[in-house]
């Protein structure tokens, strides 16, 4: 019995396992679509692509098996709004402007790989044109255009915009802007694809990071993860739940590659609230979490049958705790994972009160 104290090993998470360092993904910056200014447009009178240019060739062939695939596809239309004409009125002066060739290097990367961006549906009162500098931004455009009611044209319809950064957006527009379907490969080769509202993810899309070390499937509102979501990790492991100001916010579940998972309270990213953890060697912890650490009351046990319920304080045994071991039972004070202060000790003897320091029995304490 004098040697109590070693109970408090057990107990002990290590610290490669407490330390719930969840991956996740920055923020990803929205590319802003600016309005152009009608004088500022350019024509293009020449092919956009030569024909020895690899990328088109590869994704022109991608594009001719979606195309296949969709030939008995009855097409629905669109029509956004009343054009005050079909036509735009438009610069005549050429330039030579090849629009893929302006993407940075990583977003080209993305664009090889990716298969060709869905786009089957059919717009009304549009007028489709070349690609298009756009001297004020240093965008580049190309696909459908139409006329507002104040005279000037406007991206509308079907169209592909790369900007001077090297970003490529693709899909529905609308008054300049992504609307509906639509993609957005970001200069640092991140690629957002699912709907929009005036130029903002909303609704449920895919985001997947350069190196495909993250992919997240879910919700979206106000350009940002809202809702539910799943997020898949290069390394295998896997989070699935409640996001909020793209975080994880809310009532979520965390698996780790070597089987470990949390089912429980986030907050912002943080093991924060209620919530069980079950370790892949079979030990278990329900009860409160502040800060990713056991913080509050709760429940452990592990997987030889010992357990422990009462207080913790940074996933140490801190306050009024019973311990439960072999036969034996503590139900006491605790300090920084310790026995130490007064508490009773039960095994086969009997119930007794004693006094502990630093996880040993000091000396007994009547009533």
């Amino acid at each position: 019995m004098a040697n109590m104290g070693s109970c408090n090993c057990a107990d002990r998470v290590p610290e490669q396992e407490t330390k719930l360092d969840l991956p996740g993904h920055s923020k990803p910056k929205a590319v802003e679509s600016q309005q152009e200014d009608p004088s500022s447009v350019i024509i293009v009178d020449r092919p956009l692509f030569a024909e020895n240019d690899v990328l088109y060739v590869q994704h022109a062939f991608k594009s001719y098996l979606e195309r296949k695939r969709l030939e008995n596809m009855q097409d629905q239309m669109i029509d956004f709004e009343d054009s005050a004409e079909i036509n735009p009125d438009l610069s005549t002066e050429t330039a030579i402007v090849d629009i893929y060739s302006r993407l940075s290097e990583p977003a080209k990367a993305t664009f090889r790989r990716i298969s060709p961006l869905l786009l089957h549906r059919q717009v009304k009162n549009v007028v489709t044109l070349g690609p298009r500098l756009l001297t004020e931004t240093g965008d580049v455009y190309m696909g459908q255009w139409a006329v507002r009611e104040d005279g000037k044209p406007c991206r509308k319809g079907k169209g592909k915009l790369v900007t001077p950064a090297g970003a490529l957006l693709e899909g529905y527009w609308k008054n300049g802007k992504l609307h509906l379907s639509g993609r957005i490969i970001y200069p640092n080769g991140d690629c957002y694809e699912g709907p929009f509202v005036e130029g903002v993810r909303s609704g449920k899309g895919r985001f997947e990071t350069f190196e495909r070390k993250a992919v997240y499937i879910g919700d979206w509102d106000e350009d940002v993860r809202q809702g539910y979501g799943i997020e898949q990790f290069e390394d295998g492991s896997r989070y699935e739940g409640a996001f909020s100001a793209d975080s994880k916010t809310g009532k979520g579940k965390f698996s780790w590659k070597d089987g470990s998972a949390y089912d429980g309270d986030f907050i912002e990213g943080r093991l924060e609230g209620f919530g069980t953890y079950a370790w892949y060697d079979g030990r278990k912890y329900s009860g409160l979490w502040k800060s990713g650490k056991m913080n509050g009351k709760g429940s452990f046990t592990y997987k030889d049958g010992k357990s422990y319920d009462g207080e913790y304080l940074n996933d140490k045994k801190h306050g009024f705790g019973v311990y439960k071991w072999e036969g034996q039972m503590y139900e006491g004070e605790w300090y920084q994972g310790k026995m130490h202060g007064f508490g009773y000790l039960t095994n086969t003897k009997g119930r007794k009160r004693y006094e502990f320091r630093d996880g040993n029995k000091v000396r007994e304490a009547p009533e």
